[in-house]
Order: structure tokens, then C-alpha cells, then sequence
């Protein structure tokens, strides 16, 4: 699982915090965490870092915009600096020909939210998100054409507020407060309308149909930066003579707009910004749950282990409601979607990315406790890592993670069968490396195997 988003002049361009900071400053709460590290981000991946020449042949990016780096309080003011990083990485992408994948929020919720309405807890959040994700849709979406609301909100909502692991820290008995009955419940209810409210905002504003192409789009932003007349990508070319080299006898080129009359650029936002053309998801964390026996009660166990695990938030998004088996456990500390909000939450995705890492055995606990205990107690089931002895896969080099690739298969055919054959993005999928570890073959093969299965999925959908 990634880190939050950050730059290399994060600190230095007018620091802003984030509630994930409260969980660094706690030293038992993350204590498999080197803690000097544990904000570093892409731009330590530096051209110095690697040998001259060095490629890494991406096509695809998935990076994290952090909400606080463009409004420090969460709404109101904008730190132009913050939003200038982004652009510089967007442009810089295109150029080397990488798609750009943005994801509007990773675990940093601006502190000064929390310290308003408690952030996720507060119903009020899900305008502020709208209101975030509506001006990074205006700002990028001329070059950005995919994009997520969440990463991983199961793990806000469980870590975050039902055993406190995570920021804020919150939880039955927890130092700062909590309860572990109703607030995960809250808190994911909130996400699921401030992911819906958002993907509302890009379908009606600017999703629409393309006007011209993304390549024009991106000059008329650009070359308007500066009186009319900024740095362009394409201004490595004036010295004509550099296109003989590519042996060509003729050359087609674009005059741009904006260096002749800057205002086209409002005029742009005012009349053509709406048909960017581009798609929007979430991406959701999913863990595959197998049954331990094949009785009829560990069967029923493993799927409610699923329903309160992915479909938890890919049931309401995609039909509308929460799963049957969560409804019925949960009751009356479950919220309700007005009619309005399930004709917004119902279908919000144009894709789904689901980050998979691993897969456990699920075991019925035969007992039910007669007063609420915690979400996760809602489950009523029992974790099991192996049977009679043998591991269910080899132990990988997080405590957390079996190597187990036909979890891989399973758990992409379920979203498939049961979400109405949704397109995914696998967004997520490794193995942690040992820091002196060149020869790596365990995580070499981890991947190997999971891909193997993987490919094996996708040619079943083909024939």
C-alpha cells in the first residue's frame, strides 16, 4: 500500500498539515514505519538517483494530489504553488509520454477540517470535496483524462475510526475518542456521497464530448501562463534545423491562440471546458476471503467477509444500496441514502480500481455479541491463515501478506460477476522488497504468478 503524496518542495513551499500527521507523531502507532521516511515520494526518484539513460518504460502514472497542498484549511484560500507542482508534473508526464492517473485523495485530509466538524464524521465534508475535486477537474482536466476520488476509503473508515490505528485515531477507548459502533459506518456513508457528489460534478461540468484534442487544450492552457506568451514544450524546435534530422520534407504546426489574444483562455474555460472527455472511478482495496470448509456456514461467513469488505462501498455505487448482509447485522447504526442521494451514488464509476494484495481464510465465529462491539466484530467471522498446518500461501516479507495468486483470480471474476462486469484497473499489486535484496527472486516470482493469473482472467472474458 502507497504513502500519502507529497513534493520535493513540500516542506519548503509553506508547509500544510494533514490529520495523517497525527499518526506519525504517535511513536507506537506505526511502528513497522521508519518514520525519517515516511513521507518520501516520487520526487526523491530523481535523474540522479538513476544511471544516465536509465528508463523505466512507464506509460501510465497514478499519482495522488494532496488536498491541503492546494487548500491549506480544506477550502477558501488556494496555494497557487501547490497547484503550479502539479501542473509541472502533469506537463512533464505528457512530454515523456506518460498517461497521467490522478487520485484526489490518499489518506491527508487537511487538518483544519477535522478540527472544524471532525472531517469524515460531518455530513458538511461532502460539498468541501466537490468543491476540491470540481477545481482540480477545471484546472487539470485538459490534460488529465482519468481519474479517482479515493484510494482505499475502506481503510479510513476501519483504520482511521474503528480500531485507530490510523489518523485520527479514533476508536472505542481510544485516547482520542471515537466509537467503534456507528462512526466507521459515518465516516464511509460521507466518502460514498463525496465520491458521488464529485463524479456529479465531472459528468455535468466536464466529462462531456471532446472539443478539439488534448494536445490543444494542453497549448491554449500553457501558452497563456505568462502574458501570452510562456514556455511551450514544443519550443525545443525553433532551431529548424533539428527536423532534417528526422528526416522530414514537410512539417504541419499549430499557431496557438493564446499567444495572439491570451483571453481565449476564459474563453475556453467559459464555453468549451465541459467536453474534456475523460473517465472517473474509485479505488477500493479488496482482500480475497476464501472459505475454510466448504460448510455452509464458513461459505456464508467468507461472503459476508466480502460484502463488508469491497462491497461495503461497491454495493451502493453500483446498485445503491449497502449489501443485504450488512443491513441486517448492522440496522439502525447503519445511515440511509435519501432517493435523491441513490440516484447520484447509484452507478458513479466509469471504471473501478481495485488494489489486491493478498487472500485469507474466513471462518465462522458462531458467536454473535448481544451489544454492538465494533465494525469490524460486525463481520462475525474468524481470520484463518492456513489449513491443517499448511499456510494458504508462502509468508511474503509483510507480516500481513500471503503470496496467494489465485486470490488474484478470484477476487477480480467476483467484481466482475456480481458488479455488473465493470471495466477495472488492477491499481494496486506487489511485494515488499528486502533493502539489500538485488536478487529478488521471491518478489520476482510474486509477480510472475499474480500477472499469470491475472492474464488467465482476461482470456477467459475473451473467449
Amino acid at each position: 500500500m502507497s504513502l500519502p503524496p507529497t513534493s520535493s518542495n513540500y516542506v519548503q513551499d509553506v508547509f500544510h498539515p494533514v490529520l495523517i500527521l497525527l499518526l506519525v507523531r504517535r511513536p507506537l502507532a506505526v511502528p513497522l514505519i521508519n518514520r525519517q521516511s515516511t513521507f518520501r515520494g516520487a520526487h526523491q526518484l530523481n535523474r540522479d538517483a538513476f544511471p544516465e539513460g536509465f528508463k523505466f518504460n512507464f506509460d501510465a502514472y497514478r499519482f495522488s494530489i494532496s488536498w491541503s497542498r492546494i487548500f491549506p484549511n480544506g477550502t477558501g484560500s488556494i496555494n497557487w504553488e501547490g497547484v503550479d507542482y502539479y501542473d509541472r508534473l502533469i506537463d512533464y508526464l505528457i512530454l515523456q509520454g506518460i498517461t497521467p492517473y490522478a487520485n484526489l485523495y490518499h489518506y491527508d485530509l487537511p487538518l483544519a477540517l477535522h478540527k472544524e466538524y471532525l472531517g469524515w464524521l460531518s455530513p458538511k465534508i461532502v460539498d468541501a470535496f466537490a468543491n476540491y475535486a470540481d477545481f482540480c477537474f477545471e484546472r487539470y482536466g485538459d490534460r488529465v483524462k482519468n481519474w479517482f476520488t479515493f484510494n482505499e476509503p475502506r481503510v479510513v473508515s476501519a483504520l482511521g475510526y474503528d480500531n485507530g490505528l490510523h489518523a485520527p485515531g479514533r476508536c472505542t477507548n481510544c485516547k482520542f475518542g471515537g466509537n467503534s459502533t456507528t462512526e466507521p459506518y459515518i465516516v464511509t456513508h460521507n466518502l460514498i456521497l463525496s465520491h458521488a457528489a464529485a463524479v456529479k460534478r465531472y459528468r455535468e461540468k466536464y466529462q462531456g464530448f471532446v472539443f478539439g484534442t488534448a494536445a490543444s487544450a494542453y497549448q491554449v492552457e500553457g501558452m497563456a501562463l505568462k502574458g501570452g506568451r510562456g514556455p511551450s514544450i514544443w519550443d525545443a524546435f525553433e532551431d529548424i534545423d533539428i527536423m532534417k534530422k528526422f528526416n522530414f520534407d514537410a512539417y504541419r504546426f499549430s499557431i496557438s491562440w493564446s499567444r495572439i489574444f491570451p483571453t481565449a483562455v476564459k474563453r475556453y474555460r467559459e464555453k468549451y471546458q465541459v467536453d474534456q472527455k475523460g473517465k472517473i472511478g474509485i479505488l477500493l482495496d479488496f482482500v480475497w476471503y476464501e472459505a475454510y470448509t466448504h460448510s455452509a456456514n464458513d461459505e456464508a461467513a467468507a461472503q459476508r467477509a466480502r460484502d463488508f469488505h469491497i462491497g461495503w462501498f461497491l454495493h451502493p455505487l453500483t446498485y445503491g444500496y449497502y449489501p443485504k448482509s450488512i443491513q441486517e447485522i448492522v440496522k439502525d447504526r447503519l445511515p440511509k441514502f435519501t432517493a435523491d442521494q441513490v440516484k447520484m451514488v447509484k452507478g458513479s464509476y466509469d471504471y473501478v480500481g481495485v488494489n489486491q494484495y493478498t487472500s485469507y481464510y474466513m471462518k465462522d465465529n458462531g458467536v454473535t455479541n448481544p451489544k454492538p462491539v465494533s465494525y469490524q466484530d460486525d463481520w462475525h467471522v474468524e481470520f484463518k491463515f492456513d489449513r491443517d498446518g499448511v499456510p494458504i500461501g508462502p509468508r511474503a516479507h509483510s507480516g500481513w501478506l500471503y503470496i496467494v495468486p489465485w486470490g488474484m483470480y478470484k477476487a477480480v471474476t467476483y467484481v466482475k460477476v456480481n458488479y455488473g462486469d465493470p471495466v477495472i484497473i488492477l491499481a494496486e499489486n506487489g511485494n515488499v522488497t528486502l533493502p539489500e535484496g538485488l536478487r529478488d527472486t521471491k518478489r520476482i516470482n510474486y509477480y510472475r504468478s499474480y500477472i499469470t493469473e491475472l492474464k488467465r482472467r482476461s482470456m477467459m472474458v475473451r473467449r
